[in-house]
């Protein structure tokens, strides 16, 4: 990998990550208003306050905004502390829906519905599209329609971009060396929760680890606690929006930081079984379907334990902030 094929791994990211906030800025305003007034009114039961927040999540492709949106609304009193368990645990679930939508760049074969499924085949119609809408449309509602469509395609594209450039690190001594040192559990930790809060998208960072996964020098076992990781540090933009707060806001952060943690060690120890089986995951190389297959298992595990303990969450976010 020479010092253009950086270049190139880089600038894909960038134009990853800028296509990651025009979509979900895109996504909210056209949400509105009737958003909020949505959260406010299915929150009442937890499952259905858990399966809101997920979706809500999917729709603006960013748990942090979800949270940040709950974080807010609690603050006004528009929500309780309670309502808000079900909707900030959803959210860890919707924002698992990118990862499976950049494994569409894995995607290989001849048949007809293989190649209509490539970014290659749909990112420039989607693109055009949305540049006419943006361009040519006299209202605000087609105009933010196009924002939508041209912020998917450069989503899109520069994850593609980002994992052909990645490609010669297959043969890199050094890029094995790199990920064999953070391979531990504690280590992989710390990195996820490291990168996703100096980026403040989960998202983000499971896509660049999707696009380094194409090296075909990773495991299985190496990525799973970087995307545990990358859930604690997705909570770094939660604390952000809460501070200066009121008291009930400030744990309703907290609550998420309780779920992702607990989330963690549940899966961690998942993981320790599952590498003295047959399969161990250490043995198996990690690809961009394998890694979103791993984060929404992850997220559903943590959410069976731990949807029916909310109320247990919500009484320890209010022993620590008193």
């Amino acid at each position: 990998m020479d010092f253009f094929d950086v270049l190139s791994f880089l600038g894909g990211i960038a134009l990853f990550l800028f296509g990651m906030k025009l979509l979900g800025g895109a996504l909210e305003t056209a949400a509105g208003d009737r958003l909020s007034a949505l959260l406010t009114r299915f929150t009442v039961n937890k499952g259905t306050a858990y399966l809101l927040g997920a979706a809500v999540t999917a729709l603006l492709q960013s748990s942090s905004a979800t949270t940040v949106l709950v974080v807010g609304l609690v603050d006004t009193g528009t929500l309780t502390l309670r309502q808000s368990v079900g909707l900030t645990l959803g959210a860890n679930l919707g924002t698992t829906i990118t990862p499976w939508i950049l494994s569409l760049n894995a995607l290989r074969g001849d048949r007809l519905w293989v190649r209509l499924l490539q970014p290659n085949a749909f990112v420039p119609v989607l693109t055009a599209v949305g540049t006419a809408f943006y361009v040519f449309a006299k209202r605000p509602a087609k105009k933010n329609i196009g924002l939508i469509l041209c912020g998917f395609s450069v989503l899109m594209f520069g994850m593609s971009r980002a994992a052909e450039a990645a490609a010669p690190l297959a043969e890199s001594p050094q890029v094995k060396a790199l990920f064999s040192a953070f391979a531990g559990p504690v280590p992989g930790l710390l990195l996820g929760a490291a990168v996703t809060g100096i980026l403040q998208s989960s998202s983000v960072s499971v896509g660049i680890l999707q696009a380094l996964s194409t090296t075909g020098q990773l495991s299985l076992g190496a990525a799973a606690p970087i995307i545990l990781g990358q859930n604690i540090g997705a909570c770094v933009p939660t604390f952000a929006a809460a501070a200066g707060t009121g008291r009930d806001a400030r744990r309703a952060a907290m609550v998420r930081l309780l779920f992702t943690l607990g989330a963690a060690g549940l899966n961690l120890g998942g993981l320790w079984v599952l590498n003295h089986s047959r399969f161990p995951p250490a043995a198996i190389s990690a690809t961009p379907v394998r890694i979103a297959l791993c984060d929404t298992a992850a997220n559903l595990l943590g959410a069976a334990v731990f949807l029916p303990l909310s109320g247990a969450l919500e009484r320890g976010a209010m022993r620590i902030v008193k």
